[in-house]
């Protein structure tokens, strides 16, 4: 039996995203990876998936819940704080770390 030793790579964040604004996760990496994000503070988050310019709303994360999904070669995922509170997120990402953007931007 061959083996390679490669095990995919586990990023974990204790994410805070500002009253207004949006963390990104990944963007135009040539790999896919896998993400999960729990709500443990009390503002709600809404998701999305972004991908060639599109979005694709994912739903909101209430306190306590969670998300896990798979984003595609050269997509991000968006956790976006509409409210006036501070978000509070536990985010596990899995896959190669390389190259895996991770960026705030402010909300219009």
């Amino acid at each position: 039996m061959i083996s390679s030793g490669f095990k995919p790579e586990t990023i974990k964040s204790d994410l805070y995203i500002p009253a207004h604004e949006q963390f990104v996760l990944g963007g135009g990496q040539d790999f896919k990876f896998n993400v999960s994000a729990k709500n443990v503070g009390l503002a709600k988050v809404h998701l999305f998936l972004s991908l060639n310019g599109f979005e694709t709303d994912l739903g909101y994360l209430e306190q306590g819940e969670t998300l896990d999904a798979s984003v595609p070669e050269k997509a991000s995922v968006l956790v976006r704080n509409e409210t006036a509170l501070r978000a509070h997120l536990k985010v596990k990402a899995k896959g190669k770390s390389d190259n895996l953007g991770m960026q705030y931007q402010k909300v219009e």
